[in-house]
């Protein structure tokens, strides 16, 4: 082969590698939406919850469990669940620092305590 033909083959092969480059960038397209943002963000996912614990309030096999909750105690724990279902479904992180972990560590000894 002369140096004119291996000249011409280099070319082609770059022009055939910029062409699929250029496929491949106009196929991708926007990436999908998100799990959070599919089920509404924050808020679709507070009205999940909120039916969900309302399920559980009244469903006898669980519902001895959270009897004793308050008000302001139910309306914590359906934050606390929101807040791991948008981080689970790629939304936004809630970080609730030191005051969250101490509130675990206390729930899980009052648990060991007063078994369910």
């Amino acid at each position: 082969m002369g140096d004119r033909s291996e000249a011409r083959l280099g070319r082609r092969i770059v022009l055939c590698l910029a062409a699929l480059n250029l496929v491949a960038c106009a196929t991708l397209g926007d990436p999908p939406p998100t799990l959070y943002k599919r089920l509404g963000g924050r808020e679709g996912i507070a009205l999940v919850v909120g039916d969900f614990v309302t399920n559980m309030a009244g469903d006898r096999r669980v519902n001895a469990r959270f009897k004793d909750m308050k008000g302001p105690d139910v309306e914590k724990l359906k934050s606390n669940l929101a807040d791991q279902i948008c981080d689970a479904t790629g939304g936004p992180r809630h970080e609730d620092g030191a005051q969250g972990h101490a509130d675990h560590r206390r729930r899980v000894e009052r648990d060991r305590r007063e078994p369910g």
